[in-house]
């Protein structure tokens, strides 16, 4: 096999072919030498290191569905490879952002505002949250069904028929 086969460029270093389709990360130089431990990774991880090795910087969408974990070592890679220049995405940003945005629509939520708009932005923060595992299931769940019940419109009690006397 030749190195070109095995070797992938991904900006000042290379990927390792073989171990990356094992979900294996491993940077090394043209010359062979290990620049970066051999790390496992997500499938999602994979296919955005992937991306990157064939030029395709259009991956933001793609870096915000991956957990923590997985950005702090996307995040040591491009360092490493001289990439981190190359696109903006702002990790800390914009989990920093998006817990912000939770916590003030909870916040409305709980003192009365139940407008279907707030309500169906803040089902949409809880699925981007959960998608990027900053919420358990079970935390997940517990919000929607809430939010549910405040979409839910009151139904009021028939009114009785029978006439009451005045005093």
């Amino acid at each position: 096999m030749s190195r070109a086969a095995r070797m992938t460029p991904l900006g000042r270093y290379y990927v390792l072919t073989m171990s990356l389709n094992k979900n294996k990360l491993s940077l090394c130089t043209e010359g062979g030498r290990c620049m970066f431990k051999r790390e496992l990774i997500t499938d999602e991880l994979k296919h955005v290191i992937k991306q990157l090795a064939k030029n395709n910087y259009d991956i933001e969408d793609k870096v915000d569905l991956l957990d923590d974990r997985d950005q702090k070592i996307l995040k040591e890679v491009l360092d490493l490879c001289q990439l981190d220049n190359c696109f903006d995405l702002s990790y800390d940003q914009t989990k920093a952002r998006l817990i912000s945005r939770f916590n003030v629509m909870r916040d409305e939520i709980m003192i009365g505002n139940y407008s279907d708009e707030l309500i169906e932005q803040f089902k949409e923060i809880l699925v981007e949250l959960f998608n990027r595992k900053l919420l358990t299931q079970k935390e997940f769940n517990k919000m929607t069904n809430i939010a549910d019940k405040c979409l839910t419109p009151k139904v009021e009690e028939p009114k009785s028929t029978q006439k009451v006397p005045f005093y």
